[in-house]
């Protein structure tokens, strides 16, 4: 049987010299291939950002101006809302980089990166059972398409930040 791990296809019968670095546990995040997810969505409290301290804890919004650039003043705190002309904030390329250097937004690779490591990680779980789902999440915009991982059902509105 033909093994694939990490984009490689492994023959049965070849053998193989595999090298394999150990490195820290990251305490930030979740390490998953070269990227460090984030333990929570991202907030801003205290004048400061940060991750929620919790998954069940609901992140802030941020609006985008009309050359596609998030505003890095939250939702919450804008004095008017669904005026685009009156938001107010610097715009930045990636609110996410406000975490400190080297954090940044997932792409849209970042989320098939996730995708195939979770459908190449179920074959090792009992049963085989879907670990993820694609579906609308709500926010207070509209709906935008997301993943749900751990979980081979979208979950309700009222569960979907938890």
């Amino acid at each position: 049987m033909n093994v694939t791990l990490i984009e490689h296809a492994f023959q049965p019968g070849v053998f193989y010299d595999i090298e394999i670095k150990v490195k820290k546990h990251a305490t930030d995040g979740i390490e998953i291939g070269l990227l460090i997810y984030a333990m929570g969505n991202l907030v801003y409290e205290d004048e400061e950002y940060k991750p929620a301290s919790n998954q069940g804890e609901y992140g802030d919004y941020w609006y985008k101006n009309s050359a596609r650039k998030y505003l890095d003043k939250p939702m919450k705190d804008q004095k008017v809302l669904n005026i685009p002309s009156k938001f107010e904030g610097k715009p930045k390329d990636d609110i996410c980089n406000k975490l400190g250097t080297g954090w940044r937004e997932p792409s849209p690779a970042d989320a098939e990166n996730l995708k195939q490591f979770a459908a190449w990680d179920q074959q090792y779980q009992p049963g085989g059972k879907k670990k993820f789902v694609e579906g609308n999440y709500k926010t207070p915009t509209g709906l935008v398409k997301g993943l749900y991982f751990s979980t081979g059902t979208v979950p309700n509105p009222s569960d979907q930040d938890k």
